[in-house]
């Protein structure tokens, strides 16, 4: 599988919206089970608030000038979860649920998808296996 076909898109409420083989292949589920489902049928419970701090951060940078490409560090529960960058966070280690409940180990990149007005409007989130 390449790293290239895996990624997921949720929308700016956290729907999925794309689906690709990559995905379907880790996760287990068929695009016709998943699509429309909010992304946090994924996470497990004891991952949600580092889920949403990700979440949030990556729609809340906007790298649209050169004061904003900055680095910086993410916390959730006084851990570093992530480093931040220019709308995106790369490298965030974390778990998630299969179809099956199996948890699996990822490192998760995420990538804010911005409209023609330079507001989010979705988030391109793209796992491998650690």
């Amino acid at each position: 599988m390449s790293t290239t076909d895996t990624f997921l898109t949720v929308d700016k409420h956290l729907i999925i919206v794309g689906w690709t083989t990559g995905v379907q292949e880790l996760f287990g589920y068929e695009p016709s089970e998943i699509l429309g489902k909010h992304v946090f049928i994924l996470v497990p419970p004891d991952k949600a608030d580092a889920a949403v701090a990700m979440l949030t951060q990556v729609k809340a940078e906007n790298g649209s000038s050169e004061r904003e490409k900055f680095l910086s560090t993410m916390r959730a529960n006084g851990e570093v979860i992530a480093e931040t960058a220019y709308g995106q966070i790369l490298g965030f280690e974390t778990e998630r649920l299969t179809k099956s409940g199996e948890r699996i180990k990822l490192t998760v990149d995420l990538l804010s998808i911005k409209n023609m007005t330079g507001d989010h409007c979705a988030t391109q989130i793209s796992p491998r296996r650690r």
